[in-house]
C-alpha cells in the first residue's frame, strides 16, 4: 500500500470518528437518551451487559448471574427426590402390617407425586402474582418442613399411616409450581438462544439424581433406617431454599425482552393461555402422550426381566442404571440440537425412543436389553428440555409460570396413569408384548406428531429465528445505548 492510499484510509477513519462524535454530542445537547432494552420493541431489545449469544456452551451459560446458584440448589434436591422414591416405600412397609403393606405403599407413593398436579388447578389464578423465585422457594420450604417432620414423628413413635400419607401429600402440593418456577427462572436469567442449554443443565441434574439417589438411599437405609433417608431429602430441599436467596433479584426478567415471546393480553390462568394457543396445546398433548406411553414400561420391565430374561433385581438395576447414564449423556448433549428445528428434534426423539424398545423383545437377551435401554435413555433425555424451550419461546413473561405449572402437572399425571394402565395390560398380554405395544405406539405417536406439529407455524419453533432476533449488538449500538 502506498503513501497516498494510507492517507486516504486515515481520512476515511477520521471522518467516521468525527461523525460519531458529532452524533453523540447532539444526543447529549438535546438531552435525548437512547431507549432502554425494556422500552425497545421485542424484536430489537437485547440484554447487553451480560449476554453472550455467540456461544451456547455450558461454561458460557453458567457465567450468567444466578445460574450457578440455581443449579447448585437444584442438584441436591434432585438427588433427594430420588432418595425418597426408595425410602418412602420402605417406610410404608416398616409402619404397616403384612396385610396392609401393599395398600399403604401404593398410597404413599401416590401421595408423594399426584397432589402436585392439583397445585396449578387450585392456585393457577394466583400464580401470576408471584415471581418464579418465590414459587421455587415456597415449594422448597414446604417440602423441607413437611418431610422433615416425618423422621421426628417416627423417633417419637407417633408415625401412623394417615400421618405419613398426609405429610407426603402436603409436601407435594406445590411441587409442580416449584418445577415450573425453575424453568421460568431459566427463561428469566438467560437470553433466548441460551435457554435450551440452561434447560438441558436443569434436566441433566434430574437425570443424574436418578442414578445417585437410589444408591445413596440404599446406603442410608442400610446404616440407619428409611425415615432417616427421608430426612436427607428434607435437608436437600432446605439447601434449595437457601440457594434461592443467592439469586439476584435484579437478574429476574432481565432477558425476557430479547425474544421471541408472543405479546399476549393478560390471562386468568395457564389453561386459558393453552386453550387459545393451538401450537402450545399440541405440544402439551404430545408430551402427555409420550410420558403416558412410557408409564407401562415401569410396570412391565421388572416382569419381563424375571419371566423372559430369567434375571434378578441386579439385572433390573443394571438396566435402569444404564438408562440413567445414557439419559445424563443425552441431556448434556441437548445443546447441540439448537441448530435444528425443535419440532423436528421432538418427533425424532419420540420415534427413536419407541424404536429402542423393540430389540429386547425381538432378541430377548440381557445384553440387548441393557444396550437398548442405554440408547433409549440417550434418546429420551433431551425431550423435556426441548419441550420447556418451546413454552419459554412462545409465552410472555407474565404467563410463563402459570403455563409451565400446567405443563408440569400434566407430566406428573401422565406416567403414573400409564403405569396404572400398564398393569392390567401386562396381565392380559404379557410383559414383553406390553413393552412392544408401548414401543410401536410411541413410533406411531412420532409420526402423528410430525403431522400435527408440522401444521402449526413452525417458524415459531425454529432456533435459527431466535438467533436472528436475539442477535449480538454491534459496538455502535452498545455505545449509543450506554449513553
Amino acid at each position: 500500500m502506498g503513501m497516498p492510499s494510507i492517507r486516504r484510509y486515515r481520512n476515511v477513519v477520521g471522518d467516521e470518528r468525527n461523525l460519531l462524535a458529532r452524533f453523540a454530542g447532539a444526543i447529549r445537547r438535546s438531552d435525548v437518551r437512547a431507549p432502554s432494552a425494556a422500552a425497545l420493541p421485542l424484536r430489537d431489545a437485547v440484554p447487553l451487559a451480560k449476554t453472550d449469544l455467540t456461544s451456547g456452551g455450558y461454561r458460557q451459560v453458567l457465567r450468567f448471574p444466578g445460574m450457578k446458584v440455581l443449579l447448585a440448589g437444584c442438584a441436591p434436591s434432585d438427588v433427594g427426590d430420588n432418595i425418597s422414591f426408595v425410602a418412602i416405600p420402605w417406610t410404608a412397609i416398616s409402619i404397616s402390617t403384612p396385610k396392609t403393606a401393599a395398600l399403604l405403599t401404593g398410597a404413599a407413593v401416590a401421595a408423594y407425586v399426584l397432589p402436585g398436579a392439583l397445585g396449578p388447578a387450585l392456585f393457577g389464578r394466583w400464580l401470576r402474582r408471584f415471581s418464579s423465585l418465590t414459587l421455587v422457594r415456597a415449594d422448597a420450604i414446604l417440602r423441607a418442613v413437611t418431610l422433615g417432620i416425618i423422621p421426628i414423628v417416627n423417633i417419637a413413635g407417633l408415625l401412623t399411616s394417615p400421618t405419613f400419607v398426609g405429610l407426603l401429600a402436603a409436601s407435594s402440593l406445590l411441587h409442580a409450581c416449584g418445577l415450573a418456577g425453575r424453568y421460568t427462572l431459566v427463561a428469566e436469567l438467560l437470553p433466548g438462544r441460551s435457554r435450551l442449554t440452561g434447560n438441558a443443565l436443569i434436566n441433566s441434574s434430574g437425570m443424574a439424581g436418578v442414578i445417585a439417589g437410589p444408591a445413596i438411599a440404599g446406603l442410608i437405609i442400610g446404616v440407619s433406617d428409611a425415615p432417616t433417608a427421608i430426612a436427607i431429602d428434607a435437608v436437600s430441599f432446605a439447601i434449595l431454599a437457601v440457594a434461592t436467596l443467592g439469586i439476584p433479584r435484579g437478574s429476574q426478567r432481565a432477558s425476557l425482552y430479547d425474544s421471541d415471546a408472543k405479546s399476549k393480553p393478560p390471562m386468568k390462568s395457564g389453561l386459558e393461555v393453552l386453550r387459545r394457543d393451538r401450537e402450545l396445546a399440541t405440544v402439551l398433548i404430545v408430551s402427555f402422550l409420550f410420558a403416558f406411553l412410557y408409564g407401562p414400561i415401569e410396570v412391565a420391565l421388572p416382569l419381563f426381566v424375571q419371566s423372559t430374561l430369567f434375571g434378578n433385581s441386579a439385572l433390573l438395576a443394571t438396566i435402569w442404571t444404564c438408562f440413567g447414564i445414557g439419559a445424563v449423556i443425552g441431556g448434556l448433549a441437548t445443546r447441540f440440537l439448537d441448530k435444528i428445528k425443535i419440532e423436528v428434534s421432538m418427533c425424532v426423539i419420540i420415534f427413536l425412543w419407541g424404536a429402542s424398545l423393540v430389540p429386547p423383545i425381538l432378541i430377548p437377551t440381557a445384553w440387548v436389553a441393557v444396550a437398548s435401554f442405554a440408547l433409549g435413555g440417550l434418546f429420551f433425555a433431551p425431550f423435556p428440555a426441548l419441550c420447556y424451550t418451546v413454552f419459554q419461546r412462545q409465552v410472555s413473561g407474565e404467563q410463563l409460570s402459570a403455563v409451565l405449572a400446567v405443563r408440569t402437572s400434566f407430566s406428573i399425571v401422565a406416567a403414573p396413569t400409564g403405569s396404572a394402565v400398564g398393569g392390567p395390560i401386562s396381565n392380559a398380554i404379557g410383559p414383553g408384548s406390553t413393552i412392544l405395544l408401548s414401543g410401536l405406539s410411541t413410533v406411531v405417536l412420532a409420526l402423528v406428531s410430525w403431522i400435527l406439529i408440522g401444521q402449526s407455524r413452525s417458524r415459531v419453533f425454529n432456533g435459527s429465528r431466535v438467533a436472528q432476533i436475539s442477535r449480538e449488538p454491534s459496538p455502535a449500538e452498545v455505545q449509543i445505548r450506554s449513553d
